[in-house]
C-alpha cells in the first residue's frame, strides 16, 4: 500500500474533492454533518480554535496494488487505525473512496486541530506514515512493500561516500530512533558537505 500526504488551507476544496469525484464513494466520518459542505463549516470552526496554525488540513491517500482490493467495511477500520497511529485519534476526518483507476484507493481528510485545541505534530510524518502503513500490511493482509529508506539507501550508496555501518547503535536524529524498527541495520552516509543521511535496511 502506498500513502501521499500533502498539508492545506482549504478544507472546503479538500473535501470537496474527496467527495465530488465521480463515482466517489463515503467511507466513514465523525462529522455530524452528511455532505461536503457542512463538513467544511465544522471544520472551520474548529480551526477557529487555533486561528495561527496556517495549515491544519491533513490530506492523505492509500492506494493499493491494482490486483488487491479492500471492501467498505475494511477500509472504514482500516482508515481508523491509520488515523490513531498518527495521532489523530478523536479529531474531525472525513474518508472516501475513489473508484477512477485500476488501483483501489482512499482519500482522507482531516483536521490538525482537535475539538479541544490540541495539535497533532506532522513531524517525520512522511516515516510515520509508512511505519504505519507497513503494520497495516500485515494487519490487513496486504502485499507487503518496502519502506522508502530501504531503496534509498541502496541508491545512495552510487552518489555518496559510505562512512561506517553500525547495528542498532547510530544517534538517529529526533523522533527517527521511536519511528524505525529496532532491528535494522543502521548506515550513515555523507554528501561531500558533510550532510548526514540516516538509512536502514532489514537484517540479512
Amino acid at each position: 500500500m502506498i500513502g501521499q500526504i500533502t498539508t492545506g488551507k482549504s478544507a472546503t476544496g479538500a473535501l470537496r474533492y474527496i467527495h465530488s469525484k465521480e463515482a466517489a464513494l463515503s467511507i466513514s466520518s465523525n462529522f455530524l454533518g452528511d455532505n461536503w459542505q457542512v463538513q467544511a463549516l465544522e471544520f472551520n470552526l474548529t480551526e477557529n480554535l487555533k486561528p495561527n496554525v496556517e495549515k491544519s488540513v491533513y490530506h492523505i491517500s492509500l492506494s493499493l496494488p491494482h490486483y488487491e482490493k479492500l471492501i467498505p467495511e475494511q477500509w472504514y477500520f482500516l482508515t481508523l487505525d491509520y488515523l490513531d497511529y498518527m495521532g489523530f485519534s478523536g479529531h474531525q476526518y472525513a474518508t472516501a473512496m475513489h473508484r477512477d483507476t485500476e488501483h483501489q484507493h482512499i482519500h482522507i481528510v482531516a483536521n490538525r486541530i482537535g475539538l479541544n485545541a490540541t495539535l497533532v505534530d506532522t513531524g517525520y510524518d512522511y516515516y510515520r506514515s509508512q511505519s504505519a502503513i507497513r503494520e497495516l500490511e500485515k494487519q490487513y493482509g496486504l502485499t507487503q512493500l518496502q519502506s522508502s529508506w530501504v531503496h534509498e539507501g541502496k541508491e545512495m550508496v552510487n552518489n555518496f561516500g559510505q562512512l561506517f555501518l553500525v547495528a542498532n547503535e547510530v544517534d538517529l536524529p529526533g523522533e527517527l530512533e521511536n519511528i524505525i524498527p529496532a532491528d535494522h541495520l543502521f548506515i550513515v552516509y555523507a554528501n561531500p558537505q558533510g550532510e548526514k543521511y540516516f538509512l536502514t535496511s532489514s537484517p540479512p
